[in-house]
């Protein structure tokens, strides 16, 4: 009977160890997708920051005609990202309405607004960060987000 008991105590162990390994293992990869996507939202604040930057410039110089060129990164966390331009309703911006600049990945999504220009541009535009530039360029009453 005794030989029974340290049978089932060796397998109790084993099933703590393995639960007590699973436990750290899954932590620590949720802890890890939880970094890595708010590293994501942070990098694509910083290009946005960047976009919007160019926009406000382009569209409050008084100059007719204007373009800002200037180089993004490639990709955000290891991924490839979609800069667009569109109003609430994802088409066209066009004066008057709520533009939004919208930047994501397969996975992120981050959205900003841009202010003080939807009463005086329409603004346009989409870039893929492989292109790695990106054109701001005003012409007339339009702004558009071209690739670089």
């Amino acid at each position: 009977m005794k030989g029974q008991y340290i049978i089932v105590n060796e397998i109790l162990i084993f099933a703590i160890g393995l639960a007590i390994t699973s436990f750290v293992i899954l932590n620590f990869a949720l802890l890890e997708n939880t970094l890595k996507e708010k590293a994501t939202r942070s990098q694509l604040s910083l290009v946005s920051d960047a976009i919007a930057s160019a926009i406000v410039i382009v569209g409050k110089t008084n100059a007719t005609n204007m373009t800002v060129s200037f180089s993004v990164p490639e990709t955000v966390s290891e991924q490839p990202y979609l800069m667009r331009i569109h109003d609430a309703n994802g088409r066209v911006c066009e004066r008057g309405e709520r533009c939004l600049l919208n930047i994501s990945t397969a996975s992120v999504s981050f959205t900003r607004e841009i202010f003080k220009l939807e009463e005086s541009y329409n603004l346009r535009g989409s870039v893929h960060s492989a292109t790695r530039y990106v054109q701001v360029r005003s012409a007339g009453g339009t702004i558009d987000l071209l690739r670089g």
